[in-house]
């Protein structure tokens, strides 16, 4: 009969809370001749990720949660990014009536993730949002 998987072998950490928990990846890399460059840049990555998820998740008022604007903001800031990461690299306006959105409210979106990023995409250059109200 098989042995019972025993608890003290589950992980229950966070795997969002400091994945890299403080250990030296450079001086392991270095003794086992790896590149540096490969962790610093997945250190970064890392960063870069939790910088994102820190804009999305983070309410302004300190109310719950609000699963639109989380889903709202996660579209406008992937746009900003990057419009050709939607079928078809769709305006403001195309891509609003896509998600059933308001093309004003989408809008309103994208001209406050490209502001807190500093970031506008070449669909922008004519955006009216940019600037703070």
């Amino acid at each position: 009969m098989k042995p019972e998987f025993s608890k003290q072998y589950v992980d229950h950490s966070d795997p969002i809370v400091n994945v890299s928990q403080g250990f030296d990846w450079v001086t392991l890399s270095d003794r086992l001749g790896e590149e540096k460059e490969h962790y610093a840049a997945e250190a970064k990555d890392l960063v870069v990720l939790r910088k994102i998820l820190d804009l999305l998740l983070t309410d302004v008022d300190g109310s719950r949660i609000n699963l639109k604007r989380v889903g709202l903001d996660l579209i406008a800031l992937g746009w900003v990014l990057n419009p050709g990461r939607f079928e078809g690299n769709p305006s403001v306006r195309t891509l609003a009536r896509r998600c059933g959105l308001s093309p004003a409210g989408l809008a309103e979106a994208t001209g406050r993730m490209s502001r807190l990023i500093g970031w506008r995409n070449r669909a922008q250059s004519h955006a009216w949002n940019w600037r703070k109200s």
